[in-house]
């Protein structure tokens, strides 16, 4: 009998923080966080397939393929001072099936 590595679990994802407080004058590159997705899938279906993006980020920050979260761009708290940006793993599963996690970005002036 042959068993056919099925795409039926949905990425979980977790944050180090959902919540964080960053100064406006933070550089380029700046880690803010780490997303680490698990999926119960596997080979390309699970955790070895997993790809991160993010939304609503105003392309602020990046996310790379380990998961971590970094400043893209400087902040200007006087011309926003929050953001909510989504964390999105997608498996590598056909087709392929993705779980998100939120956090939020307080900017502190100086």
């Amino acid at each position: 009998m042959q068993v056919i590595d099925v795409n039926d679990n949905v990425p979980q994802v977790s944050l180090s923080e959902t919540s964080i407080s960053i100064i406006e004058s933070a550089t380029k590159g700046t880690k803010l966080l780490t997303a680490m997705a698990s999926d119960r899938d596997s080979g390309d279906n699970g955790a070895a397939g997993i790809k991160y993006t993010l939304t609503n980020d105003e392309g602020r920050f990046s996310i790379d393929a380990t998961g971590t979260v970094s400043l893209l761009a400087a902040l200007d708290r006087e011309t926003k001072d929050s953001y909510t940006v989504t964390v999105i793993a997608t498996d590598g599963g056909s087709p392929a099936l993705s779980g998100s996690a939120t956090f939020d970005v307080e900017v502190r002036r100086l």
